[in-house]
């Protein structure tokens, strides 16, 4: 009897303090039972008290997150704010194992009673934090030109990972999505869209879903898509540190001076990526740099880019500018409608509109890419219905140069660069990389499984 009552009481004890053996903790804003966050039956009904339990027990290393709306508090001071070397983890139904975010929305609001969070999300100092599976919006900061990061506001954070977040509806005066201060971070299959950043009183205004400041750290962002961002210098992304941008679409971002889709003033290595859509109202339509280091572009598409000065496509100041195995084509601006670089450079197997027919000893040409759909059934560029993939007929495949692809990363379509020639599903066999973002297999193929069957109808349609 002795024996029974000592564990009732350990038990008791241990529900009253949480688990402090827990390593995965649970939240479910409708859960009946002790609310201790030990399991599904027995979650915290808030997130806040998980995070807060988290932070003082070094054990805990996930928390779970279910389906639902949750909002930091009832301050514009209110925030979520993340723990180090812990994974917080949305998308979850009650009781699951395994999260499925499409299906199980876990939405973090700023959106509260009578007022809207200044920061929805907050890294301030952690190492190696992930936060991923959730919707991340409503957040709000103006403030004079110093509010900044409604979505997330990050400083000071190293090995931070962002996945598979919608990051929506927030605006700031700068970095309306997500600000990051001296922060190392990668950003992998995350949504942005319609967040913007403000043009108060002749400042700020920069980086309309990222604004990324000082050089310290870099970014990384992974099979991400940029939609309808808005703001002064950066539609979508405005760097003040080295940016890697792979596998990325970046589509009706709007800037109101420069870079309608990306502003950079480090280092940046944008590789399979596809601009379209995109306006600045004086440089740079889509990718605009002023910067004396690097910017290395390969295997992108853009298409359909305005600026209101030059550089419909690009306008660079950078002092080294390399621009390999992509598409420039149908982009608008006064001067310089594809590309316009201060420097010196020297293109190789591009495909840019305005060029000669002639393929020229660099592997440039200026033939039209034949793309299935380039604005669509709206016949509007920048939109989700565009189809940038080229047809099998294109006067791009097989004219890149392996040299300057990056055979790690894949196509747009998620694909092996250059594999699907080697597997035979070419007649003849080529073995070398197409231009731009995507790949084009010579026939349809059990390789590359769910593709819509709009893109595989014909010999004369994209795979993909």
């Amino acid at each position: 009897m002795k024996r029974v009552l000592h564990w009732i009481g350990a038990a008791a004890l241990l529900a009253a303090s949480g688990n402090a053996s827990a390593s995965v903790l649970y939240v479910y804003w409708n859960a009946p039972g002790a609310n201790t966050g030990v399991d599904w039956g027995n979650a915290y009904l808030d997130l806040q008290s998980a995070l807060a339990y988290a932070r003082t027990h070094p054990g805990v290393t996930e928390i779970r997150v279910a389906s639902g709306t949750y909002t930091p508090g009832n301050l514009t001071t209110a925030t979520f704010s993340l723990p180090s070397n812990v994974k917080v983890r949305g998308g979850f139904a009650p009781g699951a194992a395994t999260p499925n975010p499409a299906a199980n929305p876990t939405i973090l609001s700023g959106e509260m009673a009578t007022t809207r969070a200044r920061h929805v999300v907050t890294s301030s100092s952690t190492t190696s934090a992930t936060i991923e599976g959730f919707v991340i919006s409503g957040g709000s900061y103006n403030y004079f030109a110093s509010g900044e990061g409604a979505g997330l506001f990050i400083v000071d954070s190293t090995s931070l990972i962002v996945r598979n977040c919608t990051i929506k509806d927030n605006n700031a005066d700068r970095g309306g999505g997500v600000y990051a201060l001296d922060s190392t971070i990668t950003f992998d299959a995350c949504a942005f869209s319609a967040n913007s950043s403000n043009y108060w009183a002749g400042t700020s205004g920069d980086g309309g879903a990222v604004y990324l400041e000082n050089s310290d750290g870099s970014s990384t962002f992974t099979r991400c898509t940029f939609d309808d961002n808005f703001g002064t210098d950066g539609g979508a992304i405005c760097a003040l540190q080295t940016i890697f941008v792979y596998n990325s679409t970046f589509r009706g971002n709007t800037a109101q001076t420069l870079g309608g889709a990306i502003s950079v003033y480090q280092s940046a290595y944008i590789y399979d990526c596809a601009f379209s859509g995109n306006a600045a109202t004086d440089y740079g339509g889509a990718i605009y740099a002023w910067t004396p280091d690097v910017v290395d572009v390969a295997n992108c598409t853009l298409a359909g880019n305005t600026a209101g000065t030059r550089g419909g496509g690009i306008d660079l100041n950078a002092a080294t500018f390399t621009l390999d195995n992509s598409i420039l084509w149908d982009n608008n601006a006064p001067t310089f409608e594809q590309c316009f670089s201060v420097y010196v450079y020297t293109p190789h197997n591009n495909c840019i509109e305005g060029l000669s027919a002639t393929t020229d000893a660099n592997g440039n040409f200026g033939l039209d890419p034949g793309f299935a759909a380039a604005t669509g059934a709206d016949g509007v560029y920048g939109t989700p219905d565009d189809n940038l993939r080229p047809r099998r007929t294109s006067p791009c495949a097989g004219k890149g140069n392996n040299t300057y692809a990056h055979s790690t990363i894949p196509d747009l379509d998620g694909r092996p660069r250059i594999s699907s020639h080697i597997l035979g599903l070419c007649s003849p066999p080529s073995i070398t990389v197409d231009i731009g973002a995507y790949e084009i297999p010579c026939t349809s193929s059990p390789l590359y499984p769910g593709l819509p069957a709009s893109h595989v109808s014909s010999t004369d349609e994209p795979t993909s």
